[in-house]
């Protein structure tokens, strides 16, 4: 409990079970989202000192040279589980670490803040229930790896018996998200302003649950989008595991 590995995939299933692996090792894991600049990566790495980084092996020569052991996710996957060995039941308490989000450094130095299992249990068991996450939806896996609405989308689905819609980074991207959204169906994304206001304004598969945060939500975006869905603005900082607060909002809603 408590050693940290780094992971740094692209947007596949690799990278949800390379964190279920550092979960069930007993470990946290540090996102290093590797559209990140070199500088942050090698930044990240150094301040927190994880055990290794686990990474797909054409981002793996990508990494920053640092003294951390590195194994590609590719070679560990194919490693038979015999050779393994037997691995030891771990001990994991609520108090143990789950998992390092770095924020953004736009007021200084970006810091490493440690969040435990029990805000992230806590998070789900309370918000799942109002966000209609169940058995049988669809959660759109949108946001950064790095970011923590990421961690909310993985285990909002995971933990209530949900799917997780994964698309890779550029099908997320302004232009290309209505496509995926129309391919994917999601019944609830979380997207922050900017993206939702580039999104067509006549798209027909928009969820049914939305999910804004990141930046302020201006008064025509929800007059745009809360019509006949459930526009819920969502605020927290990174210290409070993901989400501390959130409103819905309806369509004539000046705030």
């Amino acid at each position: 409990p408590d050693v940290l590995v780094g992971i740094c995939a692209e947007r596949t299933p690799d990278m949800v079970v390379a964190i279920l692996a550092v979960f069930k090792a007993g470990g946290g894991y540090l996102p290093l989202d590797p559209a990140y600049p070199a500088e942050r990566l090698a930044f990240m790495l150094e301040d927190a000192e994880p055990a290794v980084v686990l990474a797909h092996r054409a981002l793996a020569v990508t990494l920053p040279v640092t003294a951390t052991p590195l194994l590609t996710i590719e070679d560990t996957l194919a490693t038979d589980a015999m050779q393994l060995g037997k691995v030891e039941p771990t001990h994991v308490s609520p108090a143990n670490l789950a998992y390092v989000i770095y924020t953004s450094g736009s007021t200084g130095k970006p810091k490493g803040v440690l969040l435990h299992h029990e805000g992230l249990c806590d998070v789900l068991r309370a918000q799942a229930p109002l966000l209609g996450v169940e058995p049988g939806r669809r959660v759109l896996q949108a946001a950064s790896f790095n970011f923590d609405a990421s961690v909310w989308e993985v285990f909002a689905a995971l933990a209530t018996g949900g799917t997780l819609c994964m698309a890779p980074r550029e099908q997320l991207l302004p232009g290309r998200l209505e496509h995926t959204l129309t391919a994917l169906r999601p019944d609830l994304a979380f997207l922050t302003p900017a993206v939702a206001a580039a999104l067509p304004a006549d798209l027909p598969a928009l969820p049914a649950t939305l999910l804004i945060g990141g930046d302020t939500c201006p008064a025509a975006l929800t007059a745009q989008w809360a019509a006949g869905r459930r526009f819920i603005n969502v605020y927290g900082p990174t210290e409070t595991t993901v989400y501390a607060v959130m409103h819905l909002c309806a369509p004539d809603s000046h705030r």
